[in-house]
């Protein structure tokens, strides 16, 4: 078997965290934590669909990028587990 890069992992481990978002502890928090599943679907996508695109693309940089749009949309809603807000 053949490890993942380590670009590749991070990119990998980024958009696990853009879609595995923490369950919402109120009916309002699940809203915004499909409303944000959402966001980071259609960022996910865009991502993906450059590194499918680019004639040389750059994993590592691709990864970046979308760590930083997500840091950029936490979550904000009261989970289950305590966390966000």
């Amino acid at each position: 078997m053949t490890a993942f890069s380590p670009e590749v992992r991070e990119l990998l481990t980024v958009i696990r965290d853009a879609l595995d978002l923490p369950y919402a502890a109120t009916p309002d928090g699940s809203r915004e934590r499909q409303e944000l599943r959402n966001d980071n679907a259609i960022r996910v996508m865009s991502t993906v669909s450059y590194l499918l695109d680019a004639s040389h693309p750059d994993i590592a940089s691709a990864a970046t990028v979308l760590r930083e749009m997500l840091d950029k949309n936490p979550v904000t809603y009261a989970t289950k587990a305590g966390e966000g807000q």
